[in-house]
């Protein structure tokens, strides 16, 4: 599958396996773990968000399923540490090729309109990340590919070169303008970092939400639209795509824990009534 990256890039200037795909149905009593051939959508959710485990949880701690690695002009692979819930992470490495690349794992989705959703993952920026950075980097995507592979929607986390800090982006290439919704400060290199989005996907003003939280704290909100009208297909985190043409030094990345969710996930050892800042 190959992403068109490179009016982002211009713009800027300009899993690994089908993992364990943990499918949590929760009616307040069970939960149902699946390699992932469903797809999970907000209404399958129970309502209420005081509870565990979250909708979707890429785990890597077991055999990889065929398929769901999917990288170019990179690689991943598990590794011991670092590790940020103790387990198995990912490592995420960009050739430093300059050409179209990715190194990611995804998870299927099915997102529409008015839909209330949670997405995040662990995430380690090795000391030197933001200085390889040549261009945009995504580390954390929703698309419809599948569903208009010529001109897709985007929508999630990227890290801009210009600034080094985190952009809540939103794109419809080769339609609307790649905008940033909101952005966060300058991102730590060295350490983990829990970072999750939460969206009301909404093509208007008044409808739409976008939060950003950074270690269980909240670093942004507004309500600008953030959503195209064609439903979302794929959750995708790792290096997700690099700047076409720009990237010309190699990038790495660790991830582990990652999750979509109808409510907050939050950091490990997290409480839903803790102190949040704004």
């Amino acid at each position: 599958m190959v992403d068109r990256r490179q009016r982002q890039g211009q713009r800027l200037g300009g899993v690994m396996t089908r993992l364990l795909l943990v499918v949590a149905v929760l009616s307040g009593v069970a939960a149902a773990a699946a390699l992932g051939s469903a797809s999970w959508s907000p209404e399958s959710e129970t309502p209420g968000c005081l509870r565990r485990p979250p909708a979707v949880q890429l785990s890597f701690e077991g055999p990889f399923a065929p398929g769901l690695v999917d990288t170019r002009h990179g690689s991943v692979r598990k590794v011991r540490q670092p590790s940020y819930d103790g387990g198995w992470a990912l490592r995420a490495v960009y050739d430093a090729s300059g050409e179209l690349g990715y190194a990611r794992v995804a998870a299927d989705v099915s997102w529409h309109e008015g839909d209330d959703v949670w997405f995040g993952g662990a995430f380690l920026f090795p000391r030197g990340f933001l200085a390889s950075n040549d261009g945009v980097i995504d580390i954390m995507r929703w698309d419809n590919h599948a569903l208009d592979p010529r001109h897709p929607d985007h929508g999630g986390l990227t890290l801009w070169s210009t600034d080094g800090r985190l952009h809540l982006i939103a794109e419809q290439e080769g339609g609307q303008v790649y905008r940033s919704l909101l952005d966060a400060p300058p991102v730590a290199e060295g350490r983990w970092l829990w970072l999750e989005v939460h969206q009301r996907l909404a093509t208007s003003a008044g409808n739409a939400l976008n939060e950003l939280y950074v270690d269980g704290l909240l670093v942004g909100r507004n309500g600008r639209p953030n959503y195209f009208g064609r439903p979302v297909s794929h959750l995708r985190w790792g290096l997700v795509a690099v700047a076409t043409g720009r990237q010309q030094d190699p990038a790495v990345l660790y991830l582990d824990r990652a999750t979509a969710s109808g409510c907050e996930v939050g950091p490990r050892d997290w409480s839903p009534t803790g102190t949040r800042l704004r």
